[in-house]
């Protein structure tokens, strides 16, 4: 889907936005088509990845359940977010990154490839969304449903732009929107006399409160969204 994504948007020049829209329902598609032909042999399962135990720190009160018994999956996520962070803010490369979406006229006129560049973070967003999608099966429900991400990939694009495009804000931001599905799921699991779909709108309300208390000051890279093309 990411190599889709990058030859519509950088090679053809297709608005990235609609383009983005026309393969997440193309992408739906396909797993809700595969799903069902898969679950008229057999209902597919599997076994989600256990929780990894570290000893005596897995036995601190309340932290130690919180951070250290997770599955690997979790803990693969702080790596990652850790690793685009110094990629990004420490590396050459990161710097070519940066300048393709900033000003990538001068990008080009230093010699760089500001395409390739582009393919390559395009295709690799989409592997990382897939990763993403993927744990929802594979670290917690061992199955796979219609609509078992429910939006939260909408509600990473509000935590990418509050964060000012910054991998080390984001992750502070994923952890107060996790906090809100936390909320939400331990409430019903408590039968707290509150209706069940008001709860289940309750992420996204948290994300609209952010968006209008927090939008001030973010900006997007200059050149986000725009094709490049060589004068």
């Amino acid at each position: 889907m990411g190599a889709i994504h990058s030859f519509a948007c950088v090679t053809v020049g297709i608005n990235q936005l609609i383009a983005g829209l026309m393969i997440y329902s193309l992408a739906d598609g396909i797993a809700n088509f595969s799903y069902r032909m898969a679950s008229n042999v057999k209902l597919p399962t599997v076994t989600p990845l256990a929780r990894l135990d570290f000893g005596l720190l897995s036995q601190i009160p309340v932290l130690g359940e919180i951070l250290f018994r997770q599955n690997a999956l979790v803990y693969l996520s702080f790596f990652l977010a850790m690793a685009m962070g110094f990629i990004l803010y420490r590396t050459s490369w990161g710097l070519k990154i940066r300048a393709a979406g900033e000003n990538p006229d001068a990008c080009d006129a230093a010699g760089i490839d500001v395409n390739r560049v582009r393919h390559v973070c395009a295709i690799l967003s989409g592997t990382m969304a897939g990763l993403g999608g993927a744990s929802m099966s594979l670290g917690y429900l061992g199955i796979y449903q219609s609509g078992i991400v429910a939006g939260r990939g909408w509600i990473a694009i509000v935590v990418v732009i509050l964060a000012r495009w910054s991998p080390l804000r984001a992750t502070m931001g994923s952890f107060i929107f996790g906090l809100g599905y936390s909320i939400a799921s331990t409430l019903m699991g408590a039968g707290v006399a509150v209706p069940y779909y008001l709860l289940l709108m309750f992420p996204y309300i948290l994300a609209v409160v952010a968006i209008l208390f927090f939008h001030k000051g973010t900006k997007s890279p200059s050149a986000l969204t725009i094709p490049f093309r060589r004068r």
